[in-house]
């Protein structure tokens, strides 16, 4: 189960995850530029098929941004690694590329060390089929009433993937 402090951080860092993206939005229309959080949408940010996944993605913004690569557990990794959170805002403004200097394959921070697929407590990882939701969904939501009645907060949450592994806290070295 969670950790007290993962479940913290699963909760109140996506509520300072979502105030930092209203904060942005008020400084950027104060210079002009107009920003959107997919995140703060209840039409375009919603859980779908019955799961705990989104048709909105920050981890895929933040590859498409060039600031890391995916695991095998779908977890993202970057510099800092992956037991992280990230947000993400659509704003209409052109910037600079750096297209060069990006990843390209989704996976390129990853070491298949298998590391994550060991941690995982319902096998929900593997090679053949990563990062497997419909088998990790059950778990992750049988987690609200233990986290809810030992921690007194109302949130799913595991992680155990993304903790204790090569990418915890950066890209791993091949």
């Amino acid at each position: 189960m969670p950790s007290e402090r993962w479940a913290h951080t699963r909760l109140f860092g996506e509520q300072a995850n979502m105030n930092i993206q209203k904060y942005l939005i008020e400084e950027l229309k104060k210079l002009g530029i107009n920003a959107f959080a997919p995140a703060l949408n209840k039409k375009l940010f919603r859980i779908n098929r019955k799961i705990r996944a989104s048709n909105w993605s920050h981890k895929h913004n933040c590859f498409a941004a060039g600031l890391g690569s995916f695991g095998l557990s779908d977890g993202f990794i970057n510099a800092r690694g992956k037991a992280m959170r990230c947000g993400s805002l659509i704003i209409d403004l052109k910037l600079l590329t750096d297209a060069l200097n990006r990843p390209t394959d989704p996976y390129e921070f990853c070491i298949n060390c298998e590391e994550c697929i060991s941690r995982c407590p319902v096998n929900a990882i593997s090679f053949e089929n990563r990062h497997d939701k419909m088998i990790c969904a059950p778990h992750v939501t049988s987690t609200i009433p233990f986290i809810n009645q030992t921690y007194g907060i109302n949130i799913y949450g595991c992680g155990l993937c993304q903790v204790g592994v090569a990418c915890s806290d950066g890209i791993p070295k091949k």
